[in-house]
């Protein structure tokens, strides 16, 4: 199955990536949409229709343009799971200040003046 959104297809790949994880729906969607604004535009053409089609078409043949695109896939895949690496990071360290904006006793860092 394809779209002619490539939103769309990335977020399919997104989740056949994540097919043994117990992410919840939402959580996983706003996974996706942070890894898909991480995309450079040419790794966003991957997920066009006419790349797309044509990638899943060779996916299902024993022709060197099958293996290609199998290569191709499992680093596009190996780029997904290391963004989501840095999306859990990222949404750590997120977490961690806003924690500290709103207990300032957390904070490392004195709002007052010493004398």
């Amino acid at each position: 199955m394809f779209t002619r959104s490539a939103q769309f297809n990335f977020l399919r790949e997104y989740r056949k990536a994540c097919a043994g994880d117990d992410v919840p729906a939402q959580e996983l969607v706003r996974e996706a949409s942070s890894a898909w604004q991480a995309l450079t535009p040419e790794e966003k053409s991957l997920f066009e229709e006419k790349e797309y089609l044509s990638a899943r078409l060779a996916e299902a043949g024993p022709s060197a343009i099958g293996i290609t695109v199998g290569l191709l896939t499992a680093q596009l895949s190996d780029n997904l799971m290391e963004m989501g690496s840095k999306t859990e990071i990222w949404t750590k360290s997120t977490t961690k200040s806003k924690s500290t904006k709103q207990n300032p006793s957390n904070s490392t860092v004195s709002d007052v003046d010493q004398p």
